[in-house]
């Protein structure tokens, strides 16, 4: 019986032996196409039960028809035969097109499993793209709301909102220290200009000499600054707070200072 893919128009000879146990469905091996074949006619005799052998060049030239084999056709230019095989119908296999279908059936749990394994490296990557970005992401308000509303409703909290170059200095003195002998003493006032509650910043106390270079410097935790039996960790917006900070001289190379918050 001669066939013709709906899908792709590729044309085939099927036994119709083997037709009548696919219940009259047809897979095409060249596109996939599923379909319903035509009843057999008269001049379906290829494959017939009376046929008492196959004609395999006849069956290969057909198959091949849109795609011509470059060694077949050297074949047939110099006018030689290909060999004939003796086959009987009932050497054909049947095609069992319930069995291809249950295969293919069978293959979407895999399917279901690349997806998940796809879904799992995009969160992954994501995540570790927000921790190298943790900062800026939290310095940022919309981003910050977004955090703040996830988690609420899962099991994490935000660090506080930073932003320590918001701190500004606002008063400064360095003098020479009254309760010690060779110490400066320093004092300072500087004021949370964000608009919003922040933890008092890391101070850095630079000292200069003429030329600007640094002759002595010392980063400091707010509890070292800050004046004795002040008990603070955050600033309000404009709320101001004072420096109070007595350490050795270290000599007349040091002519300026400069303060810096992180």
């Amino acid at each position: 019986m001669d066939l013709s893919c709906p899908g792709c128009h590729a044309d085939y000879r099927i036994d119709p032996t083997a037709l009548a146990a696919g219940e009259g469905r047809v897979r095409c091996f060249r596109c996939g196409t599923v379909f319903e074949a035509p009843p057999a006619g008269p001049e379906d005799d290829l494959f017939s039960d009376s046929a008492d052998s196959v004609d395999v060049g006849r069956l290969i030239r057909q198959l091949h028809r849109d795609r011509p084999d470059p060694a077949l056709a050297g074949i047939e230019a110099s006018g030689r035969q290909l060999p004939r095989l003796e086959l009987s119908a009932a050497d054909l296999a049947p095609l069992d097109l319930d069995e291809m279908l249950k295969r293919r059936d069978r293959s979407w749990p895999r399917r279901l499993l690349s997806g998940l394994l796809l879904v799992v490296l995009l969160l992954a990557t994501a995540a570790h793209v927000g921790w190298l970005e943790r900062e800026r992401l939290l310095a940022d308000p919309t981003a910050r709301r977004a955090l703040e509303w996830a988690c609420a409703r899962l099991p994490c909290t935000l660090p506080p909102r930073r932003d320590p170059q918001a701190f500004a200095i606002v008063q400064r003195t360095l003098t020479p220290s009254d309760d010690a002998e060779g110490a400066l003493h320093l004092r300072a006032h500087f004021v949370n200009r964000a608009t919003f509650d922040q933890p008092l910043p890391r101070l850095q106390l630079s000292l200069l000499d003429n030329q600007q270079a640094v002759v002595a410097r010392r980063t400091l935790a707010p509890n070292q600054y800050l004046p004795n039996g002040t008990d603070k960790a955050t600033a309000a917006p404009d709320e101001v707070v004072t420096i109070d900070l007595s350490f050795a001289d270290p000599g007349p190379r040091a002519t300026g200072f400069e303060l810096a918050f992180y």
